[in-house]
């Protein structure tokens, strides 16, 4: 939806910059929503499994992610008119925090390859079979 309102002939620099440049409110709640949904699918009741898997540390990794980009969003909306370095501030570290804790979890998903498993699909060995 923003994407389509930016892209609306007749926006002013300010009102350009707080629909491409600023966090969507929109966006992060929904990223919250999402993140919430996912940690209390492996989390019944709201409390962590005992063990803790690596599924629930992806899902826990990702929702402070999501809560992070909400902080930004409203750190982004809080700025008085004269502007304000602190919230600019607040709004790029909790931007680089949700970015970096959706990377955290991301690379448990990765697949594990073994020496020997990537010989056996490589395009070499595949090619002389």
């Amino acid at each position: 939806m923003t994407t389509f309102e930016a892209l609306q002939a007749g926006l002013d620099t300010e009102s350009y910059d707080q629909l491409v440049w600023a966090p969507d409110a929109r966006g992060s709640g929904c990223f919250v929503v999402s993140g919430a949904i996912a940690y209390v699918a492996l989390s019944p009741r709201l409390r962590p499994p005992r063990p803790r898997t690596r599924l629930w540390w992806i899902a826990a990794v990702n929702l402070i992610g999501c809560v992070a980009f909400g902080i930004s969003a409203v750190a982004s909306y809080w700025v008085p008119d004269e502007g304000s370095i602190v919230n600019l501030a607040a709004t790029n570290l909790f931007t680089a925090l949700g970015g970096l804790c959706f990377l955290v979890g991301s690379l448990p998903l990765l697949p594990k390859q073994s020496g020997h498993h990537v010989a056996a699909s490589s395009p070499e060995r595949r090619l002389a079979s």
